[in-house]
């Protein structure tokens, strides 16, 4: 399973998000330490640029889902081992 963080959003303060980072790291650390042996993934979310990724106060446009993406295929290969060949056609 691979937890993704919240990005940042301009309607919520930096802090806030931080927390909730924070919570959820914990909770993926709380997991793996139970019966699931290591299988709970964390994701931090890239760093994004408000003004040029999102569409709104908190939605992804285009070239910040393309940041995303990116992140999210190479996570997703780095899982599934060396040998994957996972294709997207974004």
């Amino acid at each position: 399973m691979l937890v993704c963080g919240v990005f940042e959003r301009r309607d919520v303060l930096d802090e806030c998000v931080e927390v909730t980072n924070g919570k959820l790291r914990g909770m993926v650390g709380e997991l793996n330490g139970k019966e699931v042996g290591n299988r709970v993934s964390w994701l931090e979310p890239p760093k994004i640029e408000r003004e040029k990724h999102l569409d709104d106060h908190m939605h992804l446009n285009k070239k910040g889902y393309g940041i995303w993406d990116e992140v999210l295929v190479r996570r997703t290969k780095e899982m599934l081992g060396e040998d994957c060949k996972v294709e997207w056609g974004i």
